[in-house]
């Protein structure tokens, strides 16, 4: 080793405490890069767990949907696009949505269940829904359209999870849209048909 040092020495002009100097510095350096390759490898094993963590946690989700039978009739939708179940799922709205003419039958907006109580369990792909209003009776009015919705629920660990959405069911005013008609307008439509046929079991 000393001979090799020597004509190393020899060679570049260097001495063996130069040498020495430099070997200590390159398993320094080797030190170096492992000890950041090991921080990458965990940091690429933290961001797998948080990522894995994130696709298999419940995610409940508030939008407004046009229902079925018209385009002018909506209605608030909580969806668990998640792949694991919600659960103590608890729902607030503010202000408090109220519709165009609550008075109708007695139901008003915010007394459904899943608005007063807590939901143990929404399944993944479940949702709960309830009928907003009606487009054109609610655009005569003087009432807010803009509302948010507080989600707080639990995942499988209990952890508990917190989302809002800011929702409007005026964002739609003014659009000029067809109207569709599917299943419920041709049953309606035979339902009329069998009434002037003297028709009662239908």
């Amino acid at each position: 080793m000393s001979a090799i040092l020597l004509t190393a020495a020899a060679f570049l002009g260097l001495g063996a405490t130069a040498w020495t100097a430099i070997g200590a510095l390159a398993t320094a350096g080797t030190f170096l890069i492992a000890l950041a390759a090991a921080w990458i490898a965990l940091r690429q094993v933290k961001q797998a767990r948080e990522l894995a963590e994130e696709q298999a946690r419940p995610y409940v989700v508030a939008y407004i949907e046009e229902r079925p039978e018209s385009s002018k009739m909506l209605s608030l939708v909580l969806r668990n696009i998640g792949h694991t179940a919600a659960r103590k799922l608890q729902v607030s709205v503010d202000p408090p949505f109220v519709r165009a003419r609550e008075d109708v039958g007695g139901h008003h907006f915010m007394d459904a269940v899943f608005l007063q109580e807590t939901t143990d369990v929404l399944a993944p792909q479940a949702e709960l829904s309830n009928f907003l209003d009606s487009g054109p009776e609610r655009y005569a009015t003087d009432l807010p359209g803009a509302f948010s919705v507080k989600l707080r629920y639990e995942d499988r660990a209990g952890a508990e999870l917190t989302d809002e959405y800011k929702l409007d069911f005026t964002a739609g005013r003014g659009d000029l849209r067809p109207e569709i008609h599917g299943l419920h307008h041709i049953a309606k439509t035979l339902r009329a048909i069998a009434k002037k046929q003297g028709i009662t079991h239908f």
